[in-house]
């Protein structure tokens, strides 16, 4: 768990889109994932972001009273070409 951070996105890695996590667990059954808590994420102006992508089916990430800038996506996650 990372709690009360200051994450700031500064460019993407495919144009103008970026991602802050990249999470991946490979079953169910895994206990791993991400966790930010009373964080503050922003981003350059110039690019979009999103919170994040899986990286496998089984992904887990939680943000839990964090901030987000404006430059992140509305919707927040990006199912990375995988069925929603």
């Amino acid at each position: 768990m990372v709690m009360n951070c200051n994450l700031d996105a500064i460019g993407g890695s495919w144009g103008n889109q970026g991602y802050v996590t990249a999470q991946g667990r490979g079953a169910a059954t895994d206990e791993n994932g991400f966790v930010f808590k009373w964080c503050n994420i922003t981003a350059t102006k110039d690019s979009t972001f999103y919170l994040g992508r899986a990286w496998r089916d089984f992904s887990r990430v939680v943000f839990y009273k964090s901030n987000f800038q404006a430059s992140i996506v509305p919707q927040g996650w990006d199912a990375w070409n995988k069925p929603v």
